[in-house]
Order: C-alpha cells, then structure tokens, then sequence
C-alpha cells in the first residue's frame, strides 16, 4: 500500500511488535507459556499481522474475546491453539467445534452445549473455567457452589479441562492488596480442586500489568494484552524492569492551507475565532476515524516536527490546525502526525488519553477500519 495515496494512516512497526514479545519472554520463566491477546483487531493494530509476528518471535498461543473473532483467525490458517475469552451462545457451540476453539466458561448451559456438540461428532473439545475471584463480572463463583458446578462440568463426556483462570479487577493500581486477595481466593480455590481431583494442567491469571508487577503469579501461562502494542497499563506502574516501544503511529497529511484574517469564525458551531491573521491546515481525519472530538480546540498535532494545535471543533472526516507558527514553510500534501514521534518531538498514546480522561486502550481500539493500517521494518 502507498501511503502517499492515503488521506490517513496508521503505521505500525512491526519491529517494535516483535521486540516487545521478545522483551516480555525475556522476563518471564522458559517453561510459563504467553497466550497473546489479540482481540479488537489487536487492539486496533491489525490482527492478522500482528498474530503472525507475535507467534513468530516468542507467543505460545492467542487469545480473542469473540468466537467470530477466532473463526477469522483459523480462516486465515493460525492453527495454534486459540482462546475465547468472552462468551459464547450456546447455539453457536457446533462452531467452537468446527474450528478447534478453547472456550473460556463459567456456566453450566454452554458447557453442557459445547459436551453434547463432542459427543455427537465423537471428539473432545478444550474449555478453560473462568472463577470470578472480584472483578464481579463473570465467572464461576469461588465458593462451595462453585466447587460443585466445576465438579459437575468436569464429568461431562467430551470435554477436556486445560486451564483455569481468573481476571484482576485492579493490578494497575498502586494499592496491591484487592490482586493479593484475589490471588490467594484463587489458589485457595485450586486447591480444594485439586483434593477433589481435578488438576487443570494450565493455570493463568495475570494480565498486562500482573505480568510485570507480579512474577510470583505468572504460574502455568500469563496473557499480555497492551503491553504487546508498547503501551503500559497504568502510570502507577514501574516500568524499568521491561522496556516497551510504541507500535503504532497516526499520521495524514494536509490537504489545504488557508490564510484567514483575524475574527473569523472556525468549523461547526464556531467553537474558535482567530486572534490574528492565521494559516489554517486542513487536515483529512476526524471522528469518523476514532480521532476524538473531544480534542477540538484541545489537541494538537505534529508537522515538520513543530507542534500545531487543533482549532475548532474535529468534523466526521477532517480538522484543523493553526500553522501560523511552524517555523518551516508548510505545503499541501506534507504528512502530520497525530500521535506518534516526528522529529525531535512526540505525541503519546499516553498523552492524548490523558486529555480525554480515559484509558490508552480506548484510544487506539477507536481507530477505525477506514484507517488503513500500513506495516513498517527496519526503521532505523
């Protein structure tokens, strides 16, 4: 694809995926398995690429949140075992079977769909349980009830029991003791398990942030999420002991440049009025492409290096951008970048989060597929 034909783009460095999966086995013991998450299109990356390079350069296994989303994956020939983290219908559980999915359960209902699916086609299928231990969402509960279902789901013919796991309400967060608790309700729950005989071989529990706060609970398999795309979960976080380099960037390039006089209005609802006489980009990207409208008049964005803020309020498909102070000459068809690093200078994922009051994951899942994503190597 050639990016001097595209309005918008995102670039991903493909290099910096694999440093990053390179980085995160560095740091955990050889024999704990990674099952890479990819859901959300890899997190708004591109998943198909990315599922390659990750199992290319250190990931074990994937995992996605929709059955859609790993029946797109087998269709594309990824036959490593593959996770689905979010549920499933049970009407959909001759599908599970179709294309070999482990699917994560916490109720009796699709467990009992996906062994009768088996047992008609005289086969086995894999399940992880999912123990809810205070993330309150989903899962098995961790009591003597809970006990029990997975006693019972553990019998049913045709079923296979690889894993168990559980999901951290808060391990990005400076205060550690709700993940301690909820670690030790989990291993307790293990336990009793186990004294009922029931072992599942695989074990996980640790996110992105548990991954790097947390190695007394790496266990059996960990599953990274942000952390593949170079993004730390939290500011709490200490970073040091992995180093991380952003994979994408976001970047267009200016298709108009306007003088306009002092006192004129700017794009809908006239949200700004030059102070001055001003050189007006007009840049082709805007909220229909998960550039967020919320950063009208409180963005900004690079070009030729130089900082230019965002002016009056983002459209579906386009914006702008004061340049009236960029110290080089800015013409028609010059590339800007919207988060990313051009120059000496930088505009975080991180950052642009920071202003919206919310987290770097929303921004990056929210660019949307008009946006191509164009992949990079070699770099530097």
């Amino acid at each position: 694809m050639d990016k001097r034909l595209e309005r918008a783009w995102a670039e991903i460095d493909i290099d910096s995926i694999a440093y990053n999966i390179k980085e995160i086995r560095s740091f955990i013991k050889s024999e704990t398995l990674i099952m890479a998450v990819v859901k959300a299109n890899a997190y708004g990356h591109g998943v198909l690429k990315v599922a390659e390079t990750l199992l290319a350069n250190g990931a074990d296994r994937l995992a996605v949140a929709t059955l859609d989303e790993a029946i797109l994956l087998r269709k594309h020939g990824f036959s490593v075992p593959l996770q689905v983290l979010s549920h499933t219908f049970e009407g959909r559980a001759n599908e599970i079977l179709d294309y070999n999915i482990i699917q994560t359960i916490y109720n009796m209902e699709l467990a009992n769909a996906i062994s009768l699916e088996a047992l008609k086609r005289r086969v086995k299928a894999t399940i992880h349980i999912k123990v809810n231990t205070g993330m309150n969402r989903v899962g098995v509960s961790h009591d003597e009830n809970g006990e029990k279902a997975i006693v019972q789901i553990y019998g049913m013919p045709g079923l296979v029991m690889e894993g168990i796991m559980t999901h951290f309400a808060s391990a990005d967060e400076s205060n550690i003791d709700y993940t301690y608790r909820q670690f030790e309700l989990f291993i307790d729950f293990c336990n009793r398990l186990e004294r009922a005989g029931i072992r599942p071989p695989l074990r996980h529990v640790c996110n992105s942030a548990a991954v790097l706060r947390f190695p007394e609970m790496h266990l059996e398999m960990v599953r990274p999420g942000l952390l593949l795309y170079g993004l730390y979960p939290s500011a709490d976080m200490e970073i040091s002991s992995v180093l991380l380099r952003p994979v994408m960037s976001l970047k267009a390039c200016i298709i108009n440049i306007n003088c306009i006089p002092e006192g004129a209005a700017l794009s809908y609802g006239r949200t700004h009025v030059t102070k001055r006489k001003s050189l007006i980009a007009t840049v082709p990207i805007g909220y229909g492409d998960g550039f967020p409208r919320r950063l009208s008049n409180n963005g900004k964005i690079l070009i030729g290096g130089e900082f230019a803020p965002i002016v009056g309020t983002i459209c579906m498909d386009q914006c702008l951008a004061d340049i009236t102070e960029i110290g080089d000459p800015v013409s028609v068809g010059d590339e800007v970048v919207l988060f990313g690093k051009q120059g000496r200078n930088e505009i975080s994922v991180e950052e642009i989060a920071g202003k919206l009051g919310t987290i770097t994951y929303e921004v990056l899942c929210d660019i949307g597929m008009r946006i191509p994503r164009i992949y990079t190597k070699n770099k530097d």
